[in-house]
């Protein structure tokens, strides 16, 4: 197996395979070799093959999960990745972190929302168990399980992380009183540094976990590459992402479905913090992932694939498969004129490469945040869009007027020399090191735009006496706040 397989695969697809067990009918006419012969159909170099989906069902005769009735013990996880090989193709194995089977089964393993409710309770259809449970464990076995026992290059690991939910299940609240002496805060307050600590270890137990998933797997198949959802990312604070998070990946993945803006943002934001190029940029072939059978353009699907050729990434095409578990083959010849435009492409396109941008727009984790929440109750939090719509603002006004840009994050704080302009779009939690490098970069010509309450507080959310960059703004904090949401 090529460890670096990844480095010259640019058309990948992947089938969704959602299906339950309680219809006879389900799956009742998957055939592997027409699986396999579809693939090749397209075009693909790299088949994404499901193992368990995000009902936590398996498809493989599993010893710590539950396998798919309908399957009645046949391993159609082993036939698919068989003819996917035989067509020449590499192979990813999927698994879904998301278990509505371990939600039922297994209510000591739920995440608990700040009313109290398991997220099904609480009217959402999916079963979030929380991984400072035993459903750890239970993941790491079947991690393990997939990862010892069947041939893959690599393994995608998805829907992991908090994706909005605040948990207050026994797990996290022993985990959290252990490792700090304090009760679960209940109060959203960005200038509480008690609050902040909860985030911080939300971040920390989330990488913790990623980690664990990606030592596990590399465990008995060392070659293997790992790459992790991230998504959840898109959600702010909330989604528990942080440096730590997106450095678990060989590279970084995510199905990404907000536009021609969130495409661009996000391709160069994961091209920026993956450990390897290329990133890959997946896209449904439908009009959404709820609309299975609402099929895209083929000029839609195009400008996607070069959207994502032009910020050198691979790009994957997100089918699903019918509940009886056939394929549709107009599908696959549509994919497989998109594949030709991105083959044509492969010559000029590379690992090594570097994005080049004049202006870095600085995406700072822990500064995903709405003070406009400060004193209401958990249990008030719904999803918030402020911070990232902020920075798709800007990168809108960056697309609109032709201005070579990226996103960056800290991982990059130390090549901000290699930029004229340097956005910080309130970036309020601010490391010294980060205020530094700033610093430097004025020093040494540099310009930079900073809003809100940029570097007013550190990252444990302690507020500073002034600006950390006070000296660079030459402007000062007074405390005084005008009564519009908006000043100049």
């Amino acid at each position: 197996m090529n460890k670096q397989w990844f480095t010259k695969s640019y058309r990948r697809c992947l089938v969704d395979m959602h299906i339950p067990d309680w219809n006879k009918e389900f799956f009742s006419e998957l055939n592997p070799s027409n699986y396999a012969e579809m693939m090749a159909l397209a075009g693909v170099d790299t088949a994404i093959i499901y193992a368990g989906s995000c009902l936590g069902i398996c498809n493989w005769p599993t010893k710590y999960g539950h396998m798919h009735k309908q399957l009645k013990g046949r391993d159609i996880l082993k036939e698919i990745i068989t003819e996917c090989r035989n067509k020449g193709l590499h192979v990813v194995v999927y698994f879904n972190i998301w278990s509505r089977w371990a939600y039922d089964t297994h209510p000591e393993w739920r995440i608990i929302l700040p009313n109290g409710k398991g997220t099904v309770e609480d009217g959402w259809r999916y079963g979030l168990c929380c991984p400072n449970t035993l459903y750890q464990k239970y993941v790491l076995d079947i991690i393990n399980e997939l990862s010892s026992g069947y041939d893959m290059d690599g393994m995608w690991i998805d829907m992991i992380g908090w994706f909005g939910k605040i948990c207050y299940c026994p797990g996290c609240r022993t985990k959290f009183l252990a490792e700090t002496g304090k009760e679960l805060p209940r109060k959203i307050d960005w200038q509480n540094p008690d609050w902040v600590l909860y985030q911080r270890k939300r971040e920390e137990w989330l990488s913790a976990f990623a980690e664990t998933i990606v030592k596990t797997a590399k465990k008995s198949k060392p070659a293997v590459t790992m790459a992790l959802q991230n998504t959840s990312m898109m959600g702010g604070w909330a989604g528990g992402v942080n440096l730590k998070f997106t450095q678990q990946s060989d590279y970084m993945a995510g199905d990404f479905c907000g536009g021609p803006v969130e495409i661009s943002a996000v391709c160069k934001l994961i091209g920026g913090l993956s450990k390897n190029q290329p990133v890959e940029f997946m896209v449904p072939r439908c009009e959404n992932l709820s609309h299975h059978t609402t099929d895209k353009s083929a000029e839609i699907l195009m400008m996607e694939a070069y959207a994502s050729i032009a910020n050198n990434s691979c790009f994957v095409i997100i089918d699903a498969i019918d509940p009886v578990g056939t394929l549709n083959r107009k599908i696959y010849e549509k994919a497989r004129e998109i594949f030709g435009e991105v083959r044509r492409y492969e010559a000029y396109l590379s690992a090594d490469s570097a994005l080049v941008a004049d202006v870095a727009v600085y995406w700072s984790f822990e500064s995903l945040i709405n003070p406009a929440w400060n004193g209401k109750d958990t249990s008030e939090f719904t999803y918030d869009n402020l911070p990232i719509d902020r920075i798709k603002n800007i990168v809108e006004t960056f697309i609109k007027h032709k201005i070579p840009f990226t996103l960056i994050t800290e991982k990059q704080i130390d090549k901000l020399s290699d930029f004229q302009v340097l956005i910080l779009p309130v970036v309020a939690m601010m490391s010294a090191k980060e205020a530094e490098a700033i610093r430097k970069f004025v020093k040494a010509g540099g310009r930079i735009y900073a809003s809100g309450e940029t570097s007013l507080y550190d990252k444990a959310g302690i507020k500073q006496k002034d600006f950390q960059l006070a000296d660079v703004f030459g402007v000062s904090d007074t405390g005084k706040r005008t009564e519009e949401t908006i000043t100049y």
